[in-house]
């Protein structure tokens, strides 16, 4: 009888953690999180669309291969 009632007896739910902080642009409705600074201040300037906001950042960085 123990058995079945811990079958149907509610367990306690894990503590959830919250999600990393994202930056959320009202413009183009993009989201990435905070740490890609250079990002985050491109999207603050008004523009119509992701690829705008995105161009503003510049050629990516050159690696030495």
């Amino acid at each position: 009888m123990k058995r079945l009632f811990d079958f149907f007896r509610r367990k306690p739910e894990a503590e959830a953690t919250p999600p990393p902080a994202q930056f959320f642009c009202l413009y183009c409705n993009a989201k990435f999180p905070y740490e890609e600074l250079e990002r985050v201040m491109a999207h603050l300037k008004p523009h119509a669309s992701r690829e705008e906001a995105e161009a503003r950042l510049g050629p990516p960085p050159h690696t030495e291969e």
